[in-house]
């Protein structure tokens, strides 16, 4: 067998992957869209080990305060 045919599937996958990656450099990239907003309804109830519910437990989502729950525990 000669050289070249024993070492020619990994220089043919090289160079395909090579060209692959190499195909869209010269292409801007596509914006991206906002995503969607959607309205989310959280029920929230806060209760220690025993059940009882606790007060004042405060809510942050994406690092904003979001709310305080009240006394039975709820928000």
């Amino acid at each position: 067998m000669n050289p070249f045919a024993q070492h020619a599937p990994a220089k043919v996958a090289g160079l395909l992957a090579f060209a692959l990656a190499m195909g869209g450099c010269d292409k801007a990239p596509e914006p991206v869209a906002e995503p969607e907003q959607q309205e989310v309804i959280l029920h929230v109830r806060t209760v220690d080990k025993t059940g009882a519910p606790v007060e004042m437990v405060r809510f942050y989502i994406n690092g904003k305060k979001f709310g305080i729950t009240d006394q039975d525990g709820a928000f």
